[in-house]
């Protein structure tokens, strides 16, 4: 059989892997391997819709959060399905990111950022609806809410300059806008000190005993305390 797209070994090798793991069968193997050809699903993503795991129209959005390490244990193993896992950790954050890059139209085109902010927006949902349960039900709003929330994450982030962190902070309140522009004001001109004092060829040496430089640390604003959305973020939040 011809695949549509020619697959890489390795795609292979782990859809032999899951057959010989699941007592899987030549015809499935070959099947796995023309839906992975054909609509270039992770190897795991085709072999649950080989066992019937997961329906076909719905496997696009589930490879969509492969990324999520539990996700392929609770969909093979213990047979949950999107609907049981798209509104709780760990997995919430994961179909949330597939969703604000690809229905209708997000307004993410890297994967990395949309994850980052699908986990910030939902940490706070988490905490309010209890951070310390085993599966913690989080998305509570809808799809149009959080893109609403993201596209103005983006906007401020392309109009003041920041960090994706600073934006995403600044619209749902954890960082006032002033704080976020006093610190991007410092970090601007410490790179331009720092340009400077490189053309000029000047090593730059912490002064402990001397005069505090204008724009360090000591001079700073003193950073907002702590939203709980932080600390939920902090095991989680790049994972």
């Amino acid at each position: 059989m011809t695949l549509k797209h020619e697959l890489p070994e390795g795609f292979r090798r782990m859809i032999d892997e899951l057959a010989l793991a699941r007592g899987g069968t030549p015809a499935m193997i070959r099947r796995a391997l023309v839906l992975c050809g054909q609509f270039k699903f992770s190897p795991w993503i085709g072999w649950a819709v080989v066992e019937r795991k997961v329906a076909l129209a719905d496997a696009a959005r589930l490879d969509g959060a492969a990324k999520c390490p539990a996700l392929q244990g609770a969909i093979l193993d213990q047979n949950l399905r999107i609907t049981d896992l798209e509104n709780v950790y760990p997995y919430a954050p994961y179909f949330l990111a597939h969703d604000l890059m690809s229905s209708g139209g997000g307004p993410f085109r890297r994967v990395s950022e949309a994850l980052f902010v699908a986990k910030t927006l939902l940490a706070g949902e988490r905490v309010q609806g209890g951070g310390d349960e085993a599966l913690p039900r989080v998305r509570v709003q809808t799809l149009e809410h959080y893109r609403m929330l993201a596209e103005q994450i983006l906007r401020l982030r392309e109009n003041e300059g920041m960090p994706l962190e600073a934006s995403t902070d600044v619209v749902l309140g954890i960082m006032p806008l002033a704080v976020a522009r006093r610190r991007m004001a410092l970090r601007r001109e410490d790179e331009r000190h720092s340009a400077i004092e490189g053309e000029r060829g000047v090593r730059r040496f912490p002064n402990r005993s001397g005069p505090v430089r204008a724009g360090s640390a000591s001079n700073r604003p003193e950073p907002p305390r702590p939203d709980p959305r932080h600390r939920a973020l902090k095991n989680d939040r790049y994972t």
